[in-house]
């Protein structure tokens, strides 16, 4: 018995040792990670060496005893619960009931042909380099970005601007895939996010300096499997929510014109030298979007909504709305799509 409740108070150990590493951020627990069960594997060896002591240790102390009880409680109802959200979500995704998990324990070839030509899921399934080009009668398109492309931000669980090499994994991945299909329009949508709102674990790849090099490098490993590379330059982004924001200030009828308006001076502080690093790029099949003039409506500030609609232009301060996609860049798309036609 008092065995037992040794191997319960070690229990109680990791769970204290679990939550004591959440109190501190992540960037400074990361180098710990697995420490916990390190410690765990030599008080068991000590545990077992000892047993003999076991009534004196510190593992019968009762606070111990209750935390490892409660963690084996605890894992006792999460572990049903956590299995019924997963069939849950897969039955969202997949239109699974229950008729079709039996068949599919059953026939799952014929099901998974089913999902293929019916869904097309078999994309959550996949890596990225594992994907189908998109076909358009003759002609192969790919596009590699970050949120206006969902469908790729789903695959590869992630979205990174690929030519800054924020995310490595992300960009070896988007290098790699660009090489099987060989696509003759490939859509890079180079955005700000990596280079504003760098993260500490790789502000250092951010410099100016890096940069330059990282991005005609990544470039050139893209471009030479593609006849016609299209980038779009960067634009204004801040850490407000704009639809948000402006969603409040419209209900409530507080002022938002002034508020929602950026100086000039401040966006091409923001965005001049990552426009400029992109347009110097040596590139002979590069075209490039002006996602900022097409967004500015004609005016010299940048006003952050549609001035028609009030519908916002950058939805969460970060990533542009559906809305400006449609009014403000399928002109500029366009553009590239009958470049595209008329060279080839």
């Amino acid at each position: 018995m008092s065995k037992l409740i040794c191997l319960q108070g070690l229990r109680g150990i990791s769970i204290f040792l679990v939550v004591l590493f959440h109190l501190f951020p992540k960037h400074v627990v990361q180098g710990f990670v697995g420490v916990d069960i390190l410690l765990m594997t030599l008080l068991t060896a000590a545990f077992c060496y000892h047993c003999s002591e076991l009534e004196t240790s510190m593992f019968v102390s009762k606070p111990l005893v209750f935390l490892g009880d409660l963690s084996y409680v605890i894992y006792l109802i999460h572990w049903p619960i956590i299995t019924v959200i997963r069939y849950t979500n897969l039955k969202d995704v997949e239109s699974l009931d229950f008729s079709e998990s039996i068949y599919s324990s059953l026939q799952p070839e014929e099901l998974q042909k089913q999902i293929i030509l019916n869904t097309k899921t078999e994309h959550l399934i996949k890596y990225v380099h594992d994907l189908p080009c998109i076909q358009e009668d003759d002609q192969t398109n790919s596009i590699i970005g970050q949120k206006s492309c969902l469908h790729l931000k789903l695959y590869a669980r992630t979205s990174s601007a690929p030519l800054s090499n924020a995310k490595p994994a992300y960009t070896s991945d988007s290098i790699r895939v660009t090489k099987q299909m060989k696509p003759d329009m490939l859509w890079i949508i180079q955005g700000m996010n990596e280079i504003v709102f760098s993260h500490p674990s790789y502000r250092a790849r951010m410099t100016d300096k890096i940069l330059d090099k990282t991005t005609q490098k990544v470039l050139d490993k893209l471009k030479s499997n593609a006849r016609i590379v299209a980038i779009d330059l960067p634009y204004y982004i801040s850490h407000d929510n704009t639809s948000n924001i402006l969603a409040r200030k419209l209900l409530y009828r507080h002022e938002y014109e002034q508020s929602s308006t950026v100086n000039a001076a401040i966006v091409s502080n923001q965005i001049a030298g990552q426009t400029q690093r992109l347009l110097n790029l040596k590139c002979s099949n590069c075209f490039f979007t002006p996602v900022q003039e097409s967004i500015m409506q004609h005016r010299i500030d940048f006003i952050k909504y549609d001035l028609e609609t009030k519908a916002a232009i950058i939805h969460d301060g970060s990533h542009l709305s559906r809305f400006t996609y449609r009014k403000f860049l399928y002109p500029s798309y366009m553009e590239h799509i009958r470049r595209f036609y008329s060279l080839f």
